[in-house]
């Protein structure tokens, strides 16, 4: 699989090509087929990979979580919603079948040991850690047993807890992706100049992009400081209901992106040697270039003086930088107005 491919060079840095991953989270709103849906349009995107969040009620919020409790009215609390954003593991074994079918790498965040397992079975590459979950250290075992790349977002964390989970994780291939958790995330608090940061501070990882900006101008100029993974929440339309919808990329927009993003990486992957492209260009500089004319008849024997000379286009002749070797010349011969005047036509 082409994408699939692709990571796999990315996490080894055999490339600079971009790597960009949609987020789905629950912008599906609890339907499986709104969630394969998802990953159809994802695909004609362009996008590399699809990502999911994999939640279990009753491994996840106790009675005490009311984060977010009133903004679902459909809800009693966090438990319901949990409930209702469910994937039973045949349905994430069919999205994880769908995406292999559409050749888009299928990525999601577990939540749970249990999210783990159940992920397992569905042959997931890698593992998204999101940034509310590094503290989760008996998932975090569970993941880092299973020996697949580690992808993990840094939003709530500083550089302490982040070089924790670096050492905690040593010796898999893995992301680290500058991340603010706010939603949306505003232009000044993006931190892109953290991205330089951590190319210095962990060498043997790639860099990423979590973004909540809901635009693409983040993830375009963190390309050029080095990021080379981005994730990037999508959504149907920014007039849906949902948490993130603000802080999501339309369809449309997600396709904007992976096209600027392989542009820049051809603009930059793309050496050119000047030497190389004018010899390839010799017919093109001919028609461009401006040699010297006879302005008006030029008699034989007669003395060329600069006001006898016009320098036109097409390069026929003699090139127009060379005008003064020809001035104070005798001609050769006679010389039609509106000619141009080659080395032939002069006494040496």
């Amino acid at each position: 699989m082409k994408n699939l491919d692709l990571f796999k060079r990315v996490l080894n840095k055999k490339t600079e090509e971009p790597f960009i991953i949609a987020e789905v989270g629950q912008a599906h709103e609890g339907s499986l087929g709104q969630a394969l849906s998802f990953i159809d349009v994802a695909a004609d995107a362009g996008a590399n990979a699809i990502k999911f969040q994999t939640h279990f009620a009753s491994e996840e919020s106790s009675k005490f979580d009311d984060f977010r409790i009133n903004a679902f009215p459909q809800d009693k609390n966090r438990t319901d919603y949990w409930k209702r954003m469910e994937f039973i593991p045949e349905q994430w074994k069919l999205l994880a079948k769908r995406a292999k079918e559409r050749n888009i790498v299928f990525l999601s965040s577990p939540f749970s040991n249990l999210a783990v397992e159940t992920l397992l079975n569905c042959d997931i590459e890698a593992w998204k850690i999101a940034s509310g979950e590094l503290q989760n250290y008996p998932m975090i075992d569970k993941i880092i047993n299973t020996n697949k790349p580690v992808l993990i977002s840094t939003g709530m964390s500083s550089w302490l807890e982040i070089d924790e989970i670096y050492k905690y994780t040593h010796g898999r291939s893995r992301v680290l992706f500058q991340c603010t958790s706010s939603y949306p995330s505003q232009p000044e608090n993006i931190g892109l100049n953290n991205i330089e940061l951590m190319k210095k501070r962990y060498k043997d990882c790639v860099i990423g992009l979590s973004d909540h900006s809901g635009d693409i101008y983040a993830s375009m100029s963190a390309y050029m400081l080095g990021a080379r993974v981005f994730e990037v929440h999508v959504t149907w339309s920014k007039n849906m209901f949902g948490p993130d919808t603000t802080s999501s990329l339309t369809m449309q927009e997600l396709a904007s992106l992976v096209n600027y993003l392989q542009l820049q990486n051809r603009l930059i992957s793309s050496p050119t040697d000047k030497d190389v492209l004018s010899k390839n260009k010799t017919e093109l500089a001919k028609l461009f270039g401006r040699s010297i004319y006879a302005r008006k008849n030029i008699l034989m024997g007669q003395k060329i003086r600069e006001k006898d000379l016009a320098y036109l286009k097409p390069s026929k002749g003699i090139n127009a930088k060379f005008y003064k070797s020809v001035i104070n010349k005798y001609a050769k011969k006679n010389i039609t107005a509106g000619n141009a005047i080659f080395e032939s036509d002069l006494e040496k």
